[in-house]
């Protein structure tokens, strides 16, 4: 080992012979991730890392382990899981929440239901306690009257989900994309999975939507215009209590069929009546 590798692992307090830290990159990784496998060196790079990658930093009790490797440990974190699944599944068979109408619903939620008819778009909410209703902190600023949407940006090619909270309705679509491609502090892991998008450039990349309410065989998108604000890219769509938006590559394309809107209808298949709110809408 050379004499500069050696001088690092002193400074740092670390065993002589580990791989540098994925986030900081200057001292020797005492961590491993349980989650992702990442090393890191500290407290500061582990809560670095958890943020830049969305990582839980908890291992995945679903990941397949081959005979060789397989442990009493891992059976017993098996038999764990197994119970907790019936567990789980006794309290939804005993308690199954009820289908609130929009009478029920808080204030704040009819506010907001109430600015998205106003602004052509076909918002709808789930029941409690599922996974995109519980992340959902979409709200309407009254001060401001501006809408201020929670949205998943969905990176195919690499396999990467990022939950961005409280966007405001007037910024530029593009603009929030090259915020996630631009280098900064703690990212490095996430910034070398987006490697691939940050060389091709915003200008090069293509943004859609899947189009809700739609037959399962039939699956399309609609292509998305980046340099347009959020509030236009909504217009006349049906958005499950946040938008989703998917970043492609150019040699991606192809794999996605964009939507054709019909004459009398809205992009989504929703007539302008119901989007804009003169119809009720149903879960």
């Amino acid at each position: 080992m050379d004499l500069f590798a050696f001088d690092i692992a002193e400074q740092c307090n670390a065993p002589v012979g580990l791989p540098l830290c994925s986030v900081c990159q200057k001292c020797p990784a005492k961590y491993r991730c349980p989650g992702c496998s990442t090393r890191t060196c500290c407290l500061a790079c582990v809560r670095g890392h958890k943020e830049a990658a969305q990582c839980s930093g908890k291992r995945s009790r679903t990941d397949f382990i081959s005979i060789k490797d397989f442990t009493d440990s891992n059976l017993l974190s098996d038999f764990r899981f197994l119970e907790e699944l019936k567990t789980a599944s006794d309290c939804a068979s005993r308690h199954r929440p009820s289908h609130r109408g929009m009478r029920e619903w808080p204030k704040r939620m009819k506010i907001l239901m109430s600015e998205a008819q106003k602004r052509h778009v076909a918002l709808q909410f789930l029941p409690q306690g599922m996974k995109r209703q519980r992340l959902n902190s979409t709200w309407y600023n009254i001060k401001r009257q501006r809408i201020h949407w929670d949205i998943e940006w969905r990176f195919a090619c690499a396999k990467v989900e990022i939950m961005e909270k409280r966007v405001d309705e007037d910024t530029r679509l593009d603009e929030l994309l090259q915020k996630h491609l631009n280098f900064a502090i703690g990212k490095g892991a996430l910034l070398h999975k987006l490697k691939p998008y940050s060389e091709a450039g915003v200008e090069q990349l293509q943004v859609v939507m899947r189009r809700e309410r739609c037959k399962a065989n039939e699956v399309d998108y609609y292509l998305l215009d980046k340099a347009a604000p959020l509030r236009e890219q909504l217009v006349g769509r049906v958005v499950i209590e946040f938008p989703i938006f998917t970043v492609l590559l150019p040699s991606e394309m192809s794999s996605y069929t964009i939507h054709k809107a019909q004459m009398g209808q809205t992009a989504n298949g929703v007539s302008e009546q119901q989007a804009s709110g003169q119809e009720p809408l149903h879960r």
